[in-house]
């Protein structure tokens, strides 16, 4: 199968599985389809295609990826984030897109903004580069599959 083609079945099967899996999730009693959903996202990377961490980094801690530690569980911060390395790993995403996002609203395209997103690009670089064990950068569909089979997140 070629890259294309890999990247295609990938992002046409995500959203079937993110549902199977949050509905697994969501209930207490034994799913049958659990085993087969695990099975599933073993073989093939499910990928989450908006991720807005990155903005928060900015907004709660100005960048400074040592105040907000990703690898632990964020939900128990006051206002919690809507994602973090456990959740990623329990939901078994396979690939994200870090949002690299600038509100129109706040900002109008406003002169500052082209260094306002390189500035999240440098983020998600340093968040990839601060939790090696977890995350793997990804630029291609090659990087996603590696990643993968790695036990990594590919990182986009």
């Amino acid at each position: 199968m070629t890259s294309k083609a890999a990247i295609a079945k990938m992002v046409i099967a995500s959203p079937l599985l993110l549902l199977m899996a949050a509905v697994a999730v969501a209930t207490d009693e034994p799913d049958p389809y659990h085993a087969r959903v695990q099975a599933i996202l073993t073989a093939t990377p499910l990928i989450d295609g908006h991720n807005d961490i990155p903005y928060r980094y900015k907004m709660r801690v100005n960048n400074h990826l040592e105040q907000l530690d990703f690898a632990s569980d964020l939900t128990r911060l006051e206002k919690p984030t809507d994602t973090d390395l456990p959740r990623l790993r329990a939901g078994m995403v396979g690939g994200q897109f870090w949002s690299v996002y600038i509100p129109i609203k706040e900002h109008g395209g406003a002169a500052g903004d082209t260094s306002r997103v390189l500035d999240q690009i440098d983020l998600v670089n340093r968040l990839v580069a601060r939790y090696p064990d977890d995350l793997a950068m990804a630029h291609s569909a090659r990087d996603i599959v590696e990643a993968h089979k790695l036990g990594k997140i590919a990182s986009l």
